[in-house]
């Protein structure tokens, strides 16, 4: 298993990056770099903002998983 996990984190790390830059200079030769690059980085912080407004705070992921094992009560 921790094999498949490590060869997961090699193609998201490499892989990605390496997409993602040819993306990127793709559209740098359309548009110019600074703009590309602001746009990745607006594309970036919209992405990260959905994902801290769905994330759950910790009171209430904690509340969801005593609720889910029903709180070590019978």
């Amino acid at each position: 298993m921790r094999g498949r996990v490590m060869s997961m984190m090699t193609v998201i790390l490499f892989g990605f990056a390496t997409a993602g830059a040819l993306g990127i200079g793709f559209v740098g030769d359309r548009i110019g770099v600074p703009r590309a690059l602001a746009g990745g980085g607006v594309v970036i912080a919209l992405v990260a903002s959905l994902v801290i407004a769905r994330a759950p705070t910790p009171a209430r992921a904690a509340q969801d998983a005593l609720t889910s094992t029903g709180g070590g009560r019978h």
